[in-house]
């Protein structure tokens, strides 16, 4: 292989090569006053602002591409690089189209053999491409935050040592608002939080964060019930899923949880319908037993009356029918009631109902206690003394 020559070949390589670089090179000499006298530069400001050299010139030269907002602060840091001996910062230049670019400056000071600052050389970087990926990233990070935030899901994102890192809307309100951000024991026993079924009090030990951070085994649907510092209680489904880095590496975890204490509540409002409805079916099995009874009981009493219409007893039996019909009435409510056939309302006349029961009441509440019943056409009136 050939040696590179230590001499270059063609004239002007060096400034050719300097020229093919997209950042602005440029020397500036130091006058013996301290102003600064632009000596080189290569051709990135041209491609940087669109200005040409002779533009640049009629207006002011390099200093009047500068933002004006940024020009103190530019020629402070020029000075900063002769007083220091280099300085860096980030400012505006004007372009043709219009538009200010980002440009990151990096300053050093030259010095001659007697140590006198000569020269000041810099380079000028165009940021608008980071500038657009920065704002591109931004714009991302907010879009996911605003779908994040949408989520009914709780989410958390957990790091290596189980510190949270981010938390959305759902989860904050699932929690009360906030939260510790360090899951160690004293804040799982500020939230309370407890196994479903078992009511086994977990700790951070205990915790399925741990359990991922640990053995990467993810947990999925584990119910558990929480007391926020509010005093509200919330069952929680909780789902934690391990994150990995490039290297495959767990570095932390996702927890999602969803709150199912409005549904739990509405499991139990529906176990008691379905005991209702049990009790319903029982209530319409004994109705419809109780209703055979009645038919011999109600026939029975027919029978008696039909064939001793003037006895002794008339008045007995009459009560027995009255009492038996009322009784099928009250097997078919039940009936009703059990959904087993349908509901008739018709118009009584509250009197007379409580007059026919005047008899079977005279017996049953004894003979110390006066019973008197005004059941007319007016209002009803029923006292007992």
């Amino acid at each position: 292989m050939t040696a590179f020559s230590s001499q270059p070949p063609i004239p002007r390589l060096p400034e050719i090569l300097l020229g093919l670089v997209d950042d602005v090179l440029f020397v500036f000499r130091v006058e013996t006053d301290g102003q600064l006298t632009p000596e080189w530069s290569n051709r990135g400001l041209e491609k940087l602002t669109g200005f040409t050299d002779e533009e640049m010139a009629a207006d002011g030269g390099w200093l009047g591409l500068i933002h004006q907002d940024d020009r103190a602060r530019v020629s402070q840091a020029f000075a900063e690089a002769v007083e220091s001996h280099g300085a860096r910062l980030e400012f505006r230049v004007r372009t043709r189209a219009g538009v200010p670019r980002p440009v990151s400056l990096n300053l050093t000071a030259v010095r001659d053999d007697d140590g006198r600052v000569s020269h000041v050389c810099g380079t000028a970087r165009d940021l608008s491409a980071r500038q657009i990926a920065a704002e591109a990233v931004a714009s991302r990070e907010r879009l996911l935050r605003e779908v994040l935030d949408a989520l009914p899901l709780g989410v958390w994102t957990v790091d290596r040592d189980g510190r949270v890192h981010d938390v959305n809307a759902a989860g904050r309100r699932i929690w009360g608002g906030s939260y510790a951000g360090v899951p160690s024991d004293q804040d799982y026993a500020v939230y309370d939080v407890r196994v479903a079924g078992t009511r086994e009090v977990v700790t951070a030990g205990s915790s399925a964060v741990a359990k991922v951070l640990e053995t990467g085994e993810p947990t999925v649907d584990r119910e558990v019930e929480i007391t926020t510092p509010d005093g509200t209680a919330r069952s929680v489904l909780s789902t934690v899923l391990p994150m990995h880095d490039a290297d495959g590496a767990i570095s932390g975890a996702i927890c999602i949880n969803t709150d199912i204490t409005e549904r739990k509540r509405l499991e139990v409002q529906l176990q008691q319908a379905l005991r209702m409805e049990s009790i319903g079916r029982m209530a319409g099995g004994i109705a419809h037993d109780f209703n055979n009874l009645l038919t011999i009981i109600v026939g029975c009493a027919e029978m008696a009356l039909k064939f001793d219409a003037h006895g002794a007893s008339v008045t007995e039996w009459e009560e027995t029918l009255a009492a038996a019909r009322r009784a099928a009435e009250l097997t078919s409510q039940l009936l009703a009631f059990a959904r087993q056939q349908p509901v008739t309302p018709r118009i009584v006349n509250l009197g007379l109902v409580v007059g026919k029961m005047q008899g079977l009441l005279r017996r049953v509440i004894g003979t110390d206690i006066d019973l008197i019943v005004h059941a007319v056409d007016g209002p009803l009136t029923v006292s007992i003394d």
